[in-house]
Parts: structure tokens; sequence; C-alpha cells
């Protein structure tokens, strides 16, 4: 299981980092997460359309056997993955200020 996170979390960031940050908000799908429902090639996709597929499908691999499983693994991965943003834009930051100097 933990193994099944550490992938799920390096795959997350990965995506997370390829992503530009234009944000558009849009209304929740029949699973009540908002999110597209065009391929990941679409150019229209924004980064909140990018986040919120990536957390429905690490929660589909995940194979919840109840929503009391996914809710919990919901509870400690959206914090992560907000801290891991976070993480990510001030490395980037840090590295335009360097390229700057």
């Amino acid at each position: 299981m933990r193994n099944i996170i550490l992938a799920a979390a390096a795959a997350s960031a990965l995506l997370l980092s390829l992503v530009p940050l234009n944000v558009r908000a849009q209304g929740p799908n029949a699973n009540g997460l908002t999110g597209p429902t065009q391929s990941a090639s679409d150019s229209s996709l924004t980064l909140a359309d990018l986040q919120n597929r990536r957390q429905q499908i690490v929660v589909a691999s995940m194979n919840f056997s109840n929503d009391e499983q996914k809710s919990k693994f919901l509870q400690v991965h959206v914090p992560y993955q907000i801290r891991l943003k976070q993480i990510l834009e001030g490395k980037r930051t840090i590295v335009e200020d360097y390229t700057k100097s």
C-alpha cells in the first residue's frame, strides 16, 4: 500500500511540474469532483482541470473498497498535493531568481 501511495505521489509531482499556472473554475461533475472530460492533450485544459483529473485517476487506481477508505485517503492526499505545489512553486522561484542574477 505504501509503494502505491509513493508511486501515485511521484506521478502527481511529475504532472504538477509540467502544468502551466493559469486557473479557471469549473462546476462539479457526476462524481462530485470538478474536472474535464477531454483528453490531457487538449490545450484548453487549465491547471485546475488537470489537478482534478489527476486526483480522479489516483482515486480510481487505488481501488478503495468503500467510501470511508477513499475519504481517509483524500484527507491526507489533498493537503499533501497542496503543500507539494507550494514547494514546487518555491523551487521554480528560486531557480528563476538564480538565473536572473
